[in-house]
């Protein structure tokens, strides 16, 4: 695997965001998200950006999306048989990627949220 296609996912997400504070309280919390929120979605379009936002707006982790061809058949009815296969394999080899970097993804996304909440 060629190292220089996966450096994306490797680069820590630097936001400018004030330090979270547990004095703050609720209130505090709240505003915290909202600004680590919007930092986030001001960087470039990454694996770990995705993550990160994931957590923060869906209180989840991020998950790959795999479209079976009857999905993507059923959601494009205008498409020709040819035209389907194409979008679906670009879709199938974005998702492989997307797998394939996902370890450096979430190390590269947990040190940015270790930064931006500052030392406990």
């Amino acid at each position: 695997m060629d190292e220089t296609k996966s450096t994306g996912s490797r680069q820590m997400l630097t936001i400018a965001v004030r330090k979270s504070n547990y004095a703050d309280g609720v209130d505090g919390a709240v505003v915290w998200k909202e600004d680590a929120s919007r930092g986030i979605s001001q960087t470039m379009q990454s694996l770990p950006r995705e993550m990160m936002l994931s957590v923060i707006g869906n209180d989840r982790a991020h998950q790959t999306a795999w479209q079976t061809y009857e999905e993507l058949e059923a959601e494009h009815t205008d498409l020709d048989a040819d035209q389907l296969a194409a979008i679906y394999k670009v879709n199938n080899e974005a998702a492989a990627k997307e797998i394939r970097d996902m370890k450096a993804g979430s190390i590269t996304a947990y040190a940015s949220f270790y930064n931006m909440l500052g030392q406990s």
